[in-house]
């Protein structure tokens, strides 16, 4: 967290909502508790917020540095006061006041920081390949895995098949200062797709992304920024999307928002321009001690609009130590809401993961996909 939080003053914070909002914030005269770093409010005490003119229907979420929101449990309201239980969060939040439809900044709250978790142990095998089916196997994706003599991978060789025929192969390049991706189509020559990511200090800050139809005029660019909290943790991906055809062009802006705790992924948010976003909250399972980042892989499953390749090969920051064992996607597509629970489990073989098995929705089970979403099989180095 950012060194300015250690130097806030420890007296009570009297405020109003803030100005910028519209309509006019419905509670005046707030005053919430004194916090500061040295001082912070701690997860399950019991906090009351000062003011006139909250109702029945108030409710109180705190924001996080990533902008995810966490709603408080409300034990007590009166019309000049609110009493909550404060949730299990980390680190400075915003308070957030919603009430008759409006949504209102109150002021600042702040939580003892999450402790600076121990560098992960990584087992010492190689993972060789991995092999990524689909439950219709109508998509299968087999990557092998180059290594230099330092450990680090050195570039990667993915085939894109189907029913064990290969339809084009992705090759990613190293060098210093980037990664190069290059997929080569074997039933579409005409078709190109080619992504560039660039890294500072160890970690992949930018990339962009080029695919083209030559046949049908179409072209479509994204172009990424890549942001790190002060621990390393990836937590911001904001990227600009460019569509261009015989008849039209379009461009869109999105952004993923993630937030850890501790050394833990629990909360993904995403969204663009044209309104399809999604919440992911997961909950944490098995230790991420590979050679290679499996979150990567896993993320990629469900998101192909915001590349996670970089940290599969450990070019997205530091890695998070515990991989998903459940994550539950709140959706909004224009007017269509909906809730998607993924179950993740995971085969041993030891101490190793043979296997990744993710499991779809209860309501996405059929006579076809039989419950199952994909599987990752992991194949390691003798």
């Amino acid at each position: 967290m950012k060194k300015f939080l250690f130097f806030m003053l420890a007296a009570a914070l009297f405020c109003g909502c803030d100005k910028d909002d519209a309509p006019t914030c419905p509670v005046m005269d707030i005053s919430i508790p004194a916090s500061s770093a040295e001082n912070p409010v701690q997860p399950g005490s019991t906090v009351t917020i000062q003011g006139k003119g909250f109702t029945s229907a108030s409710e109180i979420w705190l924001r996080g540095m990533a902008r995810t929101d966490t709603q408080a449990t409300v034990s007590n309201i009166t019309a000049t006061a609110i009493t909550f239980i404060a949730p299990a969060v980390s680190g400075e939040q915003t308070v957030i006041l919603k009430q008759d439809g409006g949504t209102y900044e109150l002021g600042r709250l702040f939580f003892a920081e999450e402790p600076e978790p121990e560098d992960l142990e990584l087992l010492p095998k190689k993972v060789a390949r991995t092999r990524t089916t689909y439950y219709d196997k109508s998509m299968i994706y087999e990557t092998t895995y180059q290594y230099g003599a330092d450990g680090n991978v050195i570039g990667m060789l993915e085939n894109e098949m189907q029913d064990e025929t290969v339809n084009g192969t992705y090759k990613y390049l190293f060098s210093d200062d980037c990664i190069s991706e290059i997929y080569e189509s074997t039933l579409e020559p005409d078709y190109e797709d080619e992504r560039i990511y660039r890294i500072s200090g160890g970690k992949v800050v930018s990339y962009t992304q080029k695919y083209a139809d030559n046949v049908k005029s179409y072209r479509a660019e994204t172009m990424a920024d890549v942001s790190y909290d002060t621990k390393g943790y990836v937590n911001e991906i904001v990227f600009v999307e460019k569509y261009t055809d015989a008849e039209s062009s379009e461009t869109n802006h999105g952004r993923w928002d993630i937030e850890v705790s501790g050394d833990t992924l629990i909360r993904g948010a995403w969204a663009i321009d044209y309104g399809w976003e999604y919440t992911m909250n997961v909950t944490p399972g098995p230790v991420n001690n590979l050679n290679i980042d499996l979150w990567g892989l896993i993320l990629s499953l469900y998101d192909d609009e915001v590349s996670f390749v970089p940290m599969t090969m450990n070019y997205g920051g530091k890695r998070f130590q515990k991989l998903p064992a459940q994550i539950v996607i709140s959706w909004k597509d224009g007017d269509e809401t909906g809730t998607d629970k993924y179950e993740i489990e995971y085969e041993m073989n030891g101490e190793y993961i043979s296997k990744v098995i993710v499991k779809c929705p209860e309501d996405e089970v059929d006579e076809y996909n039989k419950g199952l979403y994909a599987t990752v099989e992991v194949f390691y180095e003798e």
